[in-house]
């Protein structure tokens, strides 16, 4: 059996190649990358909408992650010490002794 070498092209010759395709093709690769931004969009916004209904139907106080807002952290509020060594309770904390709709609503002011 002998070995068949195929043909490799230099950078130059592959690069021209490349163009003439994409100008060959310019309609259907706008078409392509539109479709894939769309799609990319609509993964990243159906949870995001669906965790705001979530929260209006529920009146939960969004998650410090999803808002990138964290000032509870990883700590539970209602565990977390104040300087007098007591529990303390900030009013916009789902643990407080507010609702949590009216933690909500001091906190969107």
């Amino acid at each position: 059996m002998t070995a068949t070498v195929l043909p490799i092209a230099d950078g130059p010759t592959t690069r021209r190649a490349t163009v003439s395709l994409l100008r060959a093709h310019r309609r259907a690769l706008t078409r392509v990358v539109v479709l894939h931004t769309v799609a990319a969009v609509a993964g990243l916004v159906g949870p995001w909408l669906l965790g705001r209904i979530v929260n209006d139907v529920t009146g939960a106080l969004p998650t410090p992650r999803s808002t990138g807002w964290s000032r509870c952290s990883s700590v539970p509020c209602s565990c977390r010490p104040s300087s007098s060594g007591s529990p303390s309770r900030p009013r916009w904390c789902s643990a407080s002794r507010s609702s949590p709709s009216s933690a909500r609503s001091s906190w969107t002011r």
